[in-house]
C-alpha cells in the first residue's frame, strides 16, 4: 500500500464521525417530517374547525380528536351564549326606551291635568299635593 492510499484511508474517529452525521440527519429528517405535518395541521385549522377537515382525521391521535371536538361543541355553545347576550342586550334597551316614552307621556299628562284644574284656592291645594 502505498503512502497515498494510507492517507486517503478515513480513520476510525473519521468513520466514527460519519456514522454520528447520519444518524443526526436521520433524526433531523423525521423531526422535519413531524413539523410538516404539524404544519399542514395548523394551517388547515386556519381555515376552518380542524374536526371538520377529513384528511387530518388520520394525523391526529384519537385523544386530540375528542378534545377537538369538545372544543368545537364548547364554541359553539360560546357562539350561541353571545347572541344571547346581544339579543337581552337589545330587549334591554328597547325596554328602557319604552319606559321613558311612558315617563313622558305621564308628565304630559300631569301637566295637561293641571291646566285644566281651575285655579281655585281649593284646587290650588289638590295639586300641591299630587306634586
Amino acid at each position: 500500500m502505498k503512502f497515498e492510499d494510507l492517507l486517503m484511508q478515513p480513520s476510525d474517529s473519521e468513520k466514527q464521525r460519519r456514522i454520528d452525521l447520519e444518524e443526526e440527519v436521520e433524526k433531523l429528517q423525521e423531526d422535519l417530517g413531524a413539523e410538516l405535518k404539524l404544519s399542514k395541521i395548523l394551517k388547515c385549522a386556519l381555515q376552518g374547525p380542524v374536526h371538520s377537515c377529513p384528511c387530518l382525521s388520520n394525523l391526529l391521535p384519537s385523544k386530540v380528536q375528542e378534545l377537538l371536538a369538545e372544543l368545537a361543541m364548547v364554541e359553539e355553545e360560546i357562539v350561541w351564549l353571545e347572541r344571547k347576550v346581544d339579543d337581552l342586550k337589545l330587549r334591554l334597551y328597547q325596554e328602557k326606551t319604552k319606559t321613558k316614552y311612558w315617563e313622558s307621556l305621564k308628565v304630559l299628562w300631569r301637566q295637561q291635568e293641571q291646566k285644566q284644574l281651575p285655579d281655585g284656592p281649593s284646587n290650588q291645594k289638590e295639586v300641591n299635593c299630587r306634586m
